[in-house]
């Protein structure tokens, strides 16, 4: 799921409708609107945030096999390999990566609030982040190594 939006006149279409339903929200005192205001305005924040500019960077890694590796560590141990990007996307501050293993299941890679990162062709290296969940579950820091690095399988994540 992405909630990217690259189409300039698509943000602007989303802002001015926001507006107009904040506008209709305090004319009829209907709070119920505001909440249709903001998720309005959802895809815009994402497209502008850091992590929405980065999955629009990402795209290229669709249906590539790839090796990764979370603060240093490989993503799946000893059984990296077998990895494939299923989807890039984001939503609000967070980037999603969903990998599908040999045995076709798909799992979330977030990435909260990457930060610093390099794109260099099929690699990637995320510097930073909040946090790195992997299936659900937060995986420990470590310090002094990239949040996430991702490259093609063909060669080692290092």
């Amino acid at each position: 799921m992405s909630l990217v939006i690259r189409s300039t006149l698509v943000r602007i279409g989303l802002i001015a409708c926001s507006l107009a339903v904040v506008v209709a929200a305090a004319m009829t005192s209907s709070a119920g609107l505001l909440v249709v205001a903001f998720l309005l305005l959802l895809p815009v924040a994402t497209s502008l945030s850091q992590a929405g500019r980065l999955a629009a960077s990402l795209q290229g890694l669709k249906r590539q096999a790839i090796r990764a590796a979370v603060w240093g560590a490989p993503l799946r141990g000893p059984e990296a390999d077998g990895l494939r990007v299923e989807s890039v996307g984001a939503v609000g501050a967070g980037l999603l990566i969903y990998l599908m293993d040999a045995g076709e299941a798909k799992t979330l890679l977030k990435v909260a609030q990457p930060r610093s990162w390099l794109v260099e062709g099929d690699r990637v290296v995320i510097d930073d982040a909040a946090y790195v969940q992997w299936a659900g579950k937060r995986l420990a820091r470590a310090d002094g190594v990239p949040a996430v690095a991702i490259e093609p399988a063909r060669s080692g994540v290092g």
